[in-house]
């Protein structure tokens, strides 16, 4: 029965955090798209430079606290004030910092747009650190739904009020915009939809015994932000504004599904798994069939965008966008395997095991600098492809690691993996070759619609045919948690009248 219940809450978690991620996903997109025609490419240039330090100052606004207290195994008001509170000051006095050194960035990276733009965005420290504890009170209880909720109406109206911003030519300032106004709304509708607010309590010892745990996950999270944010970095310093948005467009696009399921996994995984953290021979079952399904995603959806990538870049931002295909392209396979790295690494954190997550850190980022160098010496596709070759020689490592802790080995990975993959290719190879076969390469709008249809038919008849485990039970997952309760609704509504 314990079981059972464990099970039903997971996959309800799952289902919320997937609905959030799919329909963040499209929002995002779908923003995204409409900007990118009415914003210039070094417009998203600079805004990337600033997003380098929003990156890494967040980590300090938190230090690892937040964290801490989903790892817990219970908490009370104290730690939750006490942690909000530390999150607050600390982001006030960050933005602080960061407001004085605008002028210092720009005269680094040779543009003084940079100064008013950098003042501006810093402000979403202070925003973005006032839910944080809402999240990690919401991610305890499994309380996906409303998380959703706040995070999907931000992202809408946020776009809206950005696309509306561009059309009326504020150009890079709708960007800032959307950023801030997102945040903003998020914080309010968190405070709205849940009870809990802080209450006038700080404790220092708390934060003295979240630390050793929280301290490990901080220093490991700050290692992999900075060597991530290295690459915006060297093209920001070396190369154009220009060039960086081509880098920052063909980035986004493809972290969309990448990250969209690592973030499942980081929010979901993490506080559910603390609950069976014990239970190792429990926690090898539910993490195989997790990488089983994610990756199964991942792989589908990853291929299937390198593989339409031209029609996808072409048809929807336009042709001043050209040269971002081969990034995204090369990215795409990059971020392939980002998911299985956030299950493995997820186990480490589970088990309360940040020491390991800390040394682990330290080295596939000191295996990350050939691959900055290869960007500052010889081009950005060297640097992507080196990318490629890091990700793969990353999962290896991790794959050490989660074998040493509860027997999930490299080989075990790889047969839950490949399956996927060989799927992926055989339906992503079908699709790059579809304007060929059909001679409609000189509409790209016709042929991105038909190589999404046919990746989609494709993926379901392969999956239909060989009754692929992972197909089926996501397919068993949208029946019973999107598609039979929206069908009782439409079906309750007309029954009313």
């Amino acid at each position: 029965m314990e079981d059972k219940q464990f099970k039903g809450k997971l996959i309800h978690g799952i289902s919320w955090a997937f609905i959030q991620q799919i329909i963040t996903y499209l929002t995002v997109f779908i923003f995204g798209v409409i900007l990118a025609r009415l914003i210039s490419p070094e417009e998203f240039g600079l805004v990337g430079i600033v997003g380098i330090f929003l990156g890494i100052l967040p980590l300090f606004v938190d230090g690892g606290f937040a964290n801490a207290l989903k790892q817990r195994r219970t908490c009370t008001d104290e730690d939750f004030s006490t942690v909000f509170y530390f999150n607050l000051a600390m982001s006030i006095f960050l933005y602080l910092i960061l407001f004085l050194s605008a002028k210092y960035i720009a005269n680094f990276f040779n543009n003084e747009k940079l100064i008013l733009i950098t003042q501006v965005l810093g402000v979403n420290l202070i925003l973005s650190s006032l839910a944080s504890i809402q999240n990690v009170i919401l991610s305890r209880r499994l309380d996906f739904k409303l998380i959703a909720k706040a995070t999907v109406i931000a992202q809408i109206v946020s776009g809206i009020i950005a696309v509306t911003g561009a059309y009326f030519g504020l150009g890079i300032w709708a960007l800032v915009l959307r950023t801030i106004i997102q945040s903003l709304l998020i914080t309010v509708l968190l405070f709205t939809f849940n009870e809990w607010k802080p209450k006038f309590i700080f404790n220092l010892n708390i934060l003295i015994e979240l630390f050793p745990y929280g301290s490990k996950l901080f220093l490991g999270r700050l290692i992999s932000v900075l060597f991530k944010n290295a690459f915006i970095f060297v093209i920001g310093k070396f190369y154009s504004p220009t060039q960086l948005g081509y880098y920052t467009r063909a980035n986004n696009f493809s972290q969309l599904p990448s990250q969209n399921l690592t973030m499942i996994v980081q929010k979901v995984a993490f506080p559910a798994f603390s609950q069976i953290q014990d239970d190792k021979i429990k926690m090898l079952a539910v993490n195989r069939k997790m990488m089983k399904l994610l990756m199964f995603i991942s792989s589908v959806l990853m291929i299937g965008l390198a593989a339409s990538s031209e029609a996808f870049v072409i048809s929807l931002i336009g042709e001043k966008w050209r040269p971002s295909i081969i990034y995204l392209q090369i990215l795409s396979f990059a971020l392939l395997l980002y998911p299985a790295h956030s299950i493995n690494i997820n186990i480490l954190n589970v088990l309360g095991r940040s020491d390991l997550s800390l040394k682990l850190v330290v080295i596939k980022n000191i295996l990350m600098i050939p691959v900055i160098y290869a960007g500052i010496e010889f081009g950005i596709i060297w640097m992507l492809l080196g990318m490629v070759i890091y990700s793969i020689a990353v999962f290896f490592i991790n794959g050490i690691w989660a074998n040493k802790l509860i027997n999930y080995s490299v080989i075990k990975q790889l047969s839950d993996i490949i399956p996927s993959l060989i799927i992926a290719l055989i339906v992503g190879i079908i699709i790059f070759y579809t304007p060929l076969i059909f001679k409609i390469s000189d509409n790209s709008l016709i042929t991105l619609f038909l190589q999404v249809s046919l990746g989609f038919l494709l993926t379901i008849f392969i999956g239909e045919i060989v009754k692929y485990k992972p197909y089926m039970e996501l397919k068993e997952i949208l029946i019973i948690y999107i598609f039979k309760p929206v069908r009782n609704k439409i079906f309750s509504k007309k029954n009313e009248y």
